[in-house]
């Protein structure tokens, strides 16, 4: 306890700024995204909201590189918005649910899907009085059950064949469905955590997302097996220029990865008296149920995301080059922020690299 208060003393680049870093790096990869596709961004930042977005709907894809980049950005800032409006203490579950958050966005989570699961949440700790603060993440982490949102307001009521891609026909048994079913979840997903924590006695690091998959499990079998609907299919946009591109935006994708990661790493190295002296000790812990922001501080904590991302850039890089028909893609991209999710609490190159 009293190393924690050191730290709050003597670091200034807390996570909770660091993850507003984040979102201002997607929002500035805005632009220059535009600049390498010229689609039109707000048109297809649109397209990406009012889609059906189950996963895995590629959101290179269907808005585009520009689009995708600024829906990751604007929900990174709202997450940023909710961070400080409930004062939330820096804390690595903070960069936890916020990278699940922004990596989802280039896949099937987008700022209008997210707003259910999202509020579902603060409603549950306001009927529960419960600290919001300490229930944020949660909400980050229930973000995943957004495609579920997205299907029952465009597509789940309306009768079959009526759905048309780019077209909103919004029902109010749809709208109901959707409220009803966020602030459900937002009351059984806490509930059904502790459960789920005793099965797995610290060997998995994604802690919540067990009980949001048995959740998501259940709820696609009650809403579709069981009444005999079929699980529809995801979105698929005739996207010419995405096509052209070969289904990939490597080079946008590699740079964008590099300066964030080599930005990570140098923070990290500047704020450790410009050096990596103690990095070695986060290197030798096993991960089981290490929190590395509180044992070793921030700093420590973002080399380690730094040289860890750039691991990841490199893996998929070597995969492009070599696997035939491998891409970055929008999930592929997604999937390489949603690989550092728990470098501050448990993963390393060391223990994930078999």
């Amino acid at each position: 306890m009293g190393n924690t208060t050191i730290l709050s003393k003597d670091y200034k680049i807390s996570i909770n700024i660091y993850t507003s870093i984040w979102s201002l790096l997607l929002l500035v990869a805005v632009p220059f995204a535009y600049l390498h596709t010229r689609e039109n961004v707000l048109y297809n930042f649109y397209l990406i909201l009012i889609s059906p977005s189950k996963l895995v709907t590629d959101y290179f894809n269907l808005g585009g590189l520009a689009a995708s980049f600024l829906n990751a950005g604007i929900c990174g800032l709202f997450c940023n918005l909710m961070v400080g409006v409930f004062n939330v203490k820096p804390k690595s579950s903070t960069l936890v649910g916020y990278f699940l958050v922004i990596a989802h966005c280039f896949y099937g989570l987008n700022f209008l899907n997210m707003m259910l699961p999202f509020f579902g949440i603060i409603i549950y700790c306001l009927v529960r009085k419960k600290k919001i603060a300490d229930h944020l993440h949660i909400a980050m982490f229930s973000t995943a059950l957004a495609p579920f949102i997205s299907d029952f307001l465009f597509r789940y009521t309306l009768p079959e064949g009526a759905f048309v891609f780019g077209s909103v026909q919004l029902t109010f048994g749809g709208v109901a469905l959707a409220i009803v079913f966020s602030i459900l979840s937002a009351f059984i997903i806490p509930a059904i955590i502790p459960g789920t924590e005793k099965m797995y006695k610290g060997y998995n690091l994604f802690k919540a997302g067990l009980a949001i998959g048995f959740f998501g499990t259940f709820a696609h079998a009650l809403f579709y097996d069981t009444l005999g609907i079929p699980s529809p299919d995801s979105v698929v946009r005739d996207n010419p220029i995405y096509n052209n591109a070969d289904n990939s935006y490597e080079a946008f994708v590699i740079i964008f990865f590099a300066i964030a990661f080599i930005l990570t790493l140098v923070i990290g190295f500047f704020g450790n008296n410009k050096s990596l002296k103690g990095y070695s000790k986060i290197w030798k812990c096993n991960g089981w149920k290490d929190d590395f922001y509180d044992l070793f501080g921030p700093y420590l904590t973002y080399v380690n995301v730094g040289i860890y991302g750039i691991a990841m850039i490199i893996f998929q890089t070597l995969i492009y080059l070599f696997a035939k028909g491998a891409g970055f893609t929008g999930p592929t991209t997604g999937i390489i922020i949603a690989s550092i999710t728990f470098t501050a609490c448990g993963q390393t190159v060391r223990n994930v690299w078999p």
